[in-house]
């Protein structure tokens, strides 16, 4: 009888390891073929987005979680959690989720841990789990059992977490936990390989632009040179190509006007994007009259940000407008007036650095690190520039957003060290665009160090350094709208 019980004890035992080395196997092919899709997603990968949603469907789809879901940590003040991808059922749930990964009773949770001390964090048993009590209810609700959130990190940068919830009690295995571990830093890995090769595609393409350009202009002053008085034609495609310029934040709009030396009249030669009752207007300009007559009797530059009492050549249901009238000259003999336009929203933005005119330009070009007096001098710029800009009659306070585009939240900015909502709106909107472009574009001291980067900057120091509805909509310009630098 002893015997038979050992036996059947015995039986009993083996029956119990064959099955729980049938589930380690079948585990074992879930998470290769769970690596495999991911994987191939991987190397399909044209974009951000479309990558993360995709991983997180077949992690939903092909290992049976009830929810998945990648979140980015924000460095707002609330430290919160922005979902960024998604799939599997009750994903209205996760975008009205208030998540945290402070220090608080909030951010207790597996999220909270996991990016706290980037480690993967589970809870197993979230009806018992007391970190998970503010969610409990909810959890439970949608028939959660367990969860486990896995860090997105590499070279020790931390950009969110992976996040996926079961039905299943037992859920999250050695072998699961191993296979999510490695999608997460094959994940992590491809996000920030892909924002380099976008910003290096970016690049690539504005130097081709510039390259176009140049040889561009090469052959136009080449047809100049063998003209004595420049073509209709001519003007045109000098119109175009500079309208069309990459680094120039202008609309593809303008014109070129050719001064009549005899009847003291700007004759417009050459048109881009003018509607035809300006063109009319504009048609001739006496010499003195409106800004593009008075550039070319003063031989310098008139700017107006939008319609002015100087605005004298005008006509029922004229649209809002800025522009530059530029005069061309040659010997201090005005030849003509290359005319401009802007958008008003734009004005701040293409003359926020006007003040480095007054910044040594040794300092401006040099090559390796700066002193600290050199920087103090850099750092007057803000200050010169408003002070260049104050006096100019704009509908708008551009002065002051000019000088206050590198304050920062938490007041260690400069030149007046202003904290949050003492900085103006739209000089929190230019200080992002600042450090983006600064970031994403070549330095006398460095190379460009890319979009990716300039943006996890930006979403990084988000609620510390910068606004960060402001920083928000930055992240949301670039990955979801496809926006690029030029």
């Amino acid at each position: 009888m002893g015997n038979e019980q050992e036996t059947d004890f015995g039986a009993a035992g083996d029956s119990s390891k064959k099955r729980t080395t049938r589930t380690s196997l079948e585990q074992l092919k879930k998470s290769l073929e769970l690596l495999k899709a991911v994987s191939k997603a991987i190397s399909e990968a044209s974009d951000e987005t479309t990558l993360l949603n995709t991983v997180c469907e077949q992690i939903a789809k092909l290992a049976g979680y009830r929810s998945v879901w990648i979140g980015y940590a924000q460095s707002d003040a609330a430290r919160t959690v922005q979902p960024v991808a998604k799939a599997g059922e009750r994903k209205e749930r996760i975008e009205t989720a208030r998540i945290t990964y402070s220090a608080t009773a909030a951010g207790r949770g597996p999220i909270g841990r996991a990016i706290r001390s980037k480690k993967v964090a589970i809870s197993r048993d979230i009806r018992s789990d007391p970190f998970f009590a503010d969610w409990q209810e909810e959890a439970i609700k949608d028939g959660y059992a367990s969860s486990i959130a896995v860090p997105l990190v590499h070279d020790d940068k931390l950009l969110g977490t992976l996040n996926i919830y079961s039905t299943d009690p037992e859920a999250f295995s050695t072998e699961e936990v191993t296979a999510l571990a490695e999608i997460a830093r094959d994940l992590t890995r491809a996000v920030y390989s892909l924002r380099e090769r976008i910003a290096s595609q970016t690049r690539l393409e504005t130097l081709q632009r510039a390259q176009e350009v140049q040889v561009r202009f090469n052959s136009l002053l080449a047809e100049a040179a063998l003209r004595r008085m420049p073509s209709d034609e001519f003007l045109q495609n000098v119109l175009e190509l500079v309208l069309s310029l990459p680094w120039l934040n202008i609309q593809h709009k303008g014109s070129i006007f050719i001064l009549d030396a005899d009847s003291g009249v700007l004759e417009m030669r050459a048109h881009k994007g003018l509607d035809e009752q300006l063109q009319k207007a504009c048609a001739q300009v006496p010499l003195g009259k409106c800004l593009c007559g008075r550039a070319a009797l003063e031989n310098k530059i008139q700017f107006a940000g939008t319609m002015t009492p100087e605005h004298e050549i005008t006509y029922p249901g004229m649209a809002q407008h800025g522009h530059y009238c530029v005069p061309v000259a040659l010997g201090g003999e005005v030849l003509g007036v290359f005319n401009a336009y802007v958008e008003a929203v734009h004005i701040a933005g293409i003359i926020h650095d006007i003040g480095k005119m007054q910044v040594p330009a040794e300092i401006l070009t040099k090559p390796g690190k700066l002193t600290d007096i050199e920087f103090s001098l850099i750092k007057q710029h803000s200050d010169a520039g408003y002070e260049i800009l104050k006096n100019i009659d704009f509908p708008w306070p551009v002065a002051e957003i000019v000088r206050q585009h590198h304050e920062r939240l938490n007041g260690s900015g400069y030149p007046q060290g202003l904290k949050g909502d003492e900085i103006l709106l739209e000089a929190r909107i230019l200080a992002v665009a600042d450090v983006i472009e600064a970031m994403s574009s070549h330095r006398p001291y460095r190379p460009a160090l890319g979009t990716g980067v300039a943006i996890e900057e930006v979403t990084r120091n988000a609620g510390e350094l910068y606004d960060p509805e402001v920083a928000n909509a930055c992240v949301r310009l670039f990955y979801e709208k496809g926006f690029k630098l030029q």
